[in-house]
């Protein structure tokens, strides 16, 4: 199209059927209802029915209701339900274009979301202010709200939303002019879009990018892309959005100065926008004709297509009426029409004086709206600090009165006291006269007792002497068992060097997939996690066959299940030829059930192990997957995608059937693919005790995706000696890297 204006992404999103249901009903009929409600849950469905239906004619009343459900919401801790409704009255506010109100509501929206710990929902809140702050005129700050929406987004499930809010932060960076940044948020999004061919969107990008090499005068860069848009249009009939990017197209020989060849081509568009009564379109296509004919010096046709482009522009589009007015003036004085030359020329600086004005009015309200949205935040944190302040005062005089009572217990249990006291010193007194005779019995029982011990005392030096062998018998116990655990450890280093030999060797993995690194960190010794990897490339295989697993427990009893799993891996793929990942992942299963069978019911469900399976197909760069709880990531140009696992392990018997399947993804060059088990990510440590987690890790590769995988390696294990600390490692951690 001959408009240089930005193309938005939009996406539509239906009602459920019980909230349907109360949406159809009258106030009437839903006050009714809230008086037979019986629950808090059911009053707070009806409140927020009966605000929703007053939201567009009474909005006052709408905040009303809102307000009663939203205090029964946190009344009864229903922080879903908060979310919802400061999602539905943030809404209110911004149809009533009261940004302010909605964004603070939001902001709301946005704290319960953080307390549910819901990715989806912290990334829809920011997603939500992001919209309210570009209607704001507030670029730099919707920017970055968009930018945290992402952040919380998952790019495999939620891709078309990821790819959306890609093209909304183009789309303000090409307003604001930053055509780089938006030209690389437009490309990850045409990635999506093209990648779920999903055309419409596509076009999006194709038009808005077409309008970036325009402004930057790469013109025939800028034909090739409205052209690409062009064509998915066609495939669509879509024939208005042929029609605009033939105008752009027409706009781009005018910029050329190719005047004729604009008139042609943006003539074609405008029988179109004329069929399809598109009077921006038109306005602006008309105008681009009259200002070439102007160029040509034919200013009788200029007149008549300027006057005729005035007529569709309406008073709304003050900046396109100062476009036509000001080379329609220039075709009236050429054509020696003075007087209306200079009436269009007074119309225009008109025109152009309420435009400035209404310009710098939005600049203040836009300065305005963002003082008070600081304001707001202010007011937000002085209230909670408020009532951090009344909570602290509250809890210091409870504390007091219990002081208080506590001191008075005190005194009571000490009257009480001395009472007893007094009493049993007068019991005592009495009984004094009793006990002295019977002080001097007992001096007598005593004397016989004397006798008694010196007996026993003989009997204890016995028992001395047979205390002195036995304690020789627990020296030579305390060493025999020192040689046996001496020869223990040997023993387990032996097997050590066994369980290495069977890895692959750092050749081997070089032979076979390239670049790559492991980072192999055995709890005790020998380990339960392992890695193997089929025939090198250089033998002439297509396709290469890597996995890593996690074996069940770890030491002794782990190494011993990672021995079979090697075995069973070199069976089904080196000699049966199995290469489809879930097809080896289901054979490994059934080989650990059948290994396992004759053990006890109880040990049955405990043994088993995780493992994921990824094939490389190095010719088409297709790369097959299946992962039985073992993390795949993907490291590509600063993002990390994580893909799908199946939360089953192998050899647990009490499952039916065989869970597994397999997926695919394409690579690009320079792709990192890293596979873990989960001891990196479980590891506690840091300041607070805390498990690493997958987030923390993700991070860091989007860090140190781009170095050499050396480098990667000696960073990870950096990282996570520095978050262990003095604390222990609870697991075996295997951590492996490929690139593409």
């Amino acid at each position: 199209m001959v408009r240089s204006a930005i193309i938005v992404f939009m996406l539509l999103i239906g009602l459920s059927g019980s909230r349907q249901q109360l949406l159809n009903a009258s106030p009437d009929s839903l006050k009714f209802e809230l008086s037979r409600a019986k629950t808090d849950s059911a009053r707070i469905s009806i409140l927020a029915a009966i605000a929703n239906k007053f939201a567009s004619q009474k909005p006052d009343s709408a905040f009303v209701y809102y307000d009663k459900a939203l205090e029964l919401a946190r009344k009864s801790n229903n922080l879903r339900t908060l979310y919802e409704l400061y999602n539905s009255k943030g809404t209110v506010y911004s149809d009533l274009q009261n940004f302010s109100m909605a964004l603070f509501e939001f902001k709301k929206q946005l704290e319960v979301a953080l307390i549910l710990t819901d990715s989806s929902l912290i990334s829809a809140s920011y997603s939500n202010a992001g919209s309210v702050l570009n209607y704001m005129g507030l670029t730099d700050r919707a920017i970055n709200a968009y930018k945290s929406a992402l952040q919380y987004h998952n790019l495999l499930r939620d891709s078309l939303k990821t790819a959306v809010l890609y093209g909304r932060i183009g789309n303000l960076h090409l307003t604001a002019g930053k055509y780089e940044d938006a030209e690389a948020y437009y490309a990850k999004a045409y990635e999506i879009f093209e990648k779920k061919q999903l055309k419409r969107y596509m076009t999006i990008v194709l038009q808005n990018l077409g309008v970036i090499e325009k402004n930057r005068r790469n013109f025939e860069k800028g034909i090739e892309l409205f052209q690409r848009a062009m064509a998915l249009h066609e495939e669509q009939n879509n024939t208005l959005g042929v029609a605009q990017c033939i105008g752009n197209i027409g706009g781009i020989y005018y910029e050329q100065a190719n005047y004729k060849k604009a008139i042609e081509t943006i003539g074609v568009a405008i029988e179109i926008f004329r069929k399809h009564d598109a009077t921006y379109d038109l306005a602006i296509a008309l105008m681009k004709v009259g200002k070439s004919y102007n160029h040509l010096n034919r200013f009788e046709m200029a007149r008549k297509t300027l006057e005729e482009a005035l007529l569709f522009a309406d008073s709304t589009m003050q900046s396109l009426q100062i476009e036509i007015l000001e080379p329609l003036a220039k075709s009236y004085f050429s054509l020696g029409m003075k007087e209306k030359a200079y009436e269009t020329l007074l119309r225009t600086y008109t025109i152009y004086a309420s435009l400035h004005t209404k310009e710098n009015s939005e600049i203040q309200e836009s300065l305005r709206l963002e003082l008070e949205i600081e304001r707001r935040d202010m007011d937000m944190e002085i209230l909670r600090k408020d009532n951090d302040l009344k909570e602290n005062t509250i809890k210091w005089q409870n504390a007091q009165l219990v002081l208080y009572l506590l001191a008075i217990a005190f005194f009571f249990v000490l009257l009480v006291l001395l009472s007893r006291i007094n009493r049993v010193r007068k019991r005592a007194n009495a009984d004094l006269l009793i006990k002295n005779a019977q002080i001097t019995q007992q001096k007598e029982e005593i004397e016989a007792q004397r006798d008694e011990i010196e007996a026993q005392k003989e009997e204890i030096m016995s028992q001395r002497d047979q205390l002195e062998v036995q304690r020789s018998i627990a020296i030579s116990q305390r060493d025999e068992l020192s040689r046996v655990n001496v020869s223990l450890t040997d023993s387990i280093l032996y097997a050590k060097n066994i369980q290495t030999a069977l890895l692959p060797t750092s050749k081997e993995l070089s032979e076979s997939l390239g670049e790559n690194f492991v980072l192999y960190k055995p709890l005790n010794i020998v380990s339960g996690d392992f890695y193997w990897v089929s025939s090198p490339r250089t033998q002439g295989a297509n396709e290469t066959v890597l996995a890593i697993a996690d074996c069940t427990g770890h030491g002794v009893p782990g190494a011993l299940m990672s021995v079979m799993g090697i075995n069973f891996l070199n069976s089904i793929v080196n000699e049966s030829g199995v290469t489809d990942p879930a097809a080896i992942l289901n054979a490994v299963d059934d080989s650990i059930i059948r290994a396992l069978s004759h053990t006890d019911e109880m040990d049955k469900s405990k043994d088993g192990m995780d493992m994921a399976v990824v094939t490389f197909d190095w010719q088409t760069m297709e790369m097959a997957f299946s992962s039985a709880k073992i993390r795949v990531l993907v490291w590509r140009k600063g993002e990390v995608f994580q893909l799908g696992v199946t939360k089953a392990s192998l050899g647990r018997q009490s499952r039916k059937g065989s869970p597994f399947e397999t997926a695919t993804f394409t690579l690009q060059a320079n792709d990192v693919l890293y596979l873990l088990t989960d001891g990196y990510i479980d590891q506690f440590g840091g300041p607070n005790l805390k498990k690493f987690l997958t987030n923390g890790l993700i991070e860091i590769l989007k860090r140190i995706g781009s170095k050499p995988l050396d480098e990667q390696r000696k960073l990870l294990l950096e990282t996570f000696m520095k978050w262990k600390g003095t604390h222990i490692q609870i697991d075996d951690v295997l951590v492996f890297g490929v690139r593409i």
